[in-house]
C-alpha cells in the first residue's frame, strides 16, 4: 500500500506496534531519503533501508550511509549486477534501458570487467560472482540482494561467498571502479 498518504508519526507507530507484537520482525524502507530515514527514527525504529547500489550506481555512499550509520540502520543493495550489465556477458549488442547501458557506460563496465580476468582466474570464479564479492566489501556489513532468472544463475551468484578478496586486489578493484564513477 501506498503510505505516502498517512502521516509518517502515525505510520512509524503503528509498525512499532506490529513488531511489539511479533506479527512484523523488521521495519524497512525502500528508495528513500536520508530527511525520512531520521524522520523513521525520530518517531520509532527503522532497521533496514533497500536500495539500489552496485559498482556503477554507489550514490548511497554519500547520500545515505552517513545518516544510516549515525542511526543504525542496516543497508540491503538490490540490483548489484546492475541487470546483467556486471555478469561479463553483456556485450555492446546488448539492448536495455537503464542507463548504464548508455554506449559509453557500457563501453566503460565491459572494459572493466575484462580488465578483471586474471583476478577470476585468481579466485576461481565467474565475473559475476567477483562483482558480488566487491560490491558486498564496498560498504561494511552491507547485505548484497542478487536476482536471478534461471537455478544456475542462482548458484552462480551464491558462489560469491566463498571468495575472500586479499587485500591489495581489492584497493586495485576500488580504484578501477572509482575511475569510472
Amino acid at each position: 500500500p501506498d503510505l505516502s498518504i498517512f502521516p509518517l508519526e502515525e505510520t512509524v507507530e503503528a509498525m512499532m506496534k506490529l513488531k511489539e507484537q511479533g506479527k512484523i520482525r523488521a521495519i524497512g524502507a525502500s528508495n528513500t531519503t536520508a530527511d525520512l530515514i531520521r524522520g523513521y527514527c525520530k518517531y520509532g525504529q527503522l532497521d533496514v533501508i533497500q536500495e539500489k547500489y552496485s559498482l556503477l550506481t554507489r550514490r548511497i555512499e554519500k547520500q545515505l550511509l552517513p545518516t544510516c550509520k549515525e542511526l543504525g540502520v542496516s543497508i540491503q543493495a538490490y540490483s548489484p549486477l546492475e541487470q546483467g550489465l556486471l555478469t561479463g556477458k553483456v556485450t555492446m549488442d546488448t539492448r536495455n534501458t537503464n542507463p548504464c547501458f548508455q554506449p559509453a557506460r557500457r563501453a566503460q563496465a565491459i572494459h572493466l570487467l575484462d580488465s578483471w580476468g586474471d583476478l577470476c582466474e585468481k579466485y576461481h570464479c565467474t565475473k559475476a560472482q567477483l562483482v558480488i564479492a566487491l560490491t558486498a566489501r564496498m560498504i561494511p556489513g552491507l547485505h548484497v540482494l542478487c536476482g536471478a532468472r534461471t537455478p544456475e544463475q542462482a548458484i552462480d551468484n551464491a558462489g560469491a561467498l566463498h571468495i575472500t578478496l586479499e587485500g591489495a586486489d581489492a584497493v586495485q578493484m576500488k580504484w578501477d571502479v572509482d575511475a569510472i564513477s
